[in-house]
């Protein structure tokens, strides 16, 4: 029994994954996709110890 509620879970989950890939196909999803990964990279950047080493003090 616990073996098919494995199964259905497994199966459960590749539809949601296929489904999400099919919806960052679309132009509009892959801007916003974009966007946001840009601003976690530079937020990401800001709070490093890169950006005091680039970055002269002002």
């Amino acid at each position: 029994m616990s073996n098919k509620k494995y199964k259905i879970f497994s199966t459960k989950n590749k539809n949601i994954i296929q489904n999400a890939i099919e919806k960052i196909k679309t132009t509009e999803n892959q801007t916003i996709l974009l966007s946001i990964a840009v601003f976690t990279s530079a937020i990401m950047f800001f709070q490093s110890n890169w950006a005091e080493i680039l970055i002269p003090q002002l």
